[in-house]
C-alpha cells in the first residue's frame, strides 16, 4: 500500500508557522503540508510527484536548484514554484496560501 504524501508543499523553517499551517483543516483538504527543506528533499529523492512548492522567505531555494535548472524546467514533470515573503500576520499568510492553492487547483485540476 502506498502512503499518502502532500502534493502541495510549503517550505518554512519557522516551527510555529509550520505547526499552525499543518493544524489547519484546509491544509489537509488541499493535500498540503508545511515542512523543512530537508523533509521536502526526502520526498523529491523518493521520486514522489509534487504539484507545487511554495517557498516562504526563500526557504527551500537550494531544493529548487537540486530539482532542475530554470532553463531545462519541464512544467509537466516539475512542480510549480511559488515564492512568498512573510510580512503579514501568520494566520493571514495561511489563508493566503490556501487561496493560492485552491485557485490553481480550480484552474488546472489536482495534480
Amino acid at each position: 500500500m502506498q502512503s499518502v504524501y502532500p502534493l502541495n508543499v510549503v517550505i518554512s523553517h519557522d516551527p510555529a508557522f509550520s505547526e499552525q499551517y499543518n493544524m489547519n483543516l484546509r491544509s489537509s483538504l488541499l493535500v498540503s503540508e508545511c515542512m523543512s527543506t530537508m523533509q521536502a528533499a526526502d520526498l523529491v529523492n523518493n521520486n514522489l510527484f509534487l504539484d507545487k512548492l511554495i517557498l516562504l522567505n526563500n526557504d527551500g531555494e537550494p531544493l529548487v536548484g537540486a530539482i532542475g535548472q530554470a532553463v531545462n524546467w519541464d512544467s509537466e514533470l516539475m512542480p510549480r514554484i511559488i515564492r512568498i515573503a512573510l510580512d503579514k500576520e501568520m494566520g493571514l499568510i495561511v489563508d493566503e496560501i490556501h487561496e493560492l492553492i485552491a485557485e490553481y487547483i480550480e484552474r488546472h485540476g489536482m495534480g
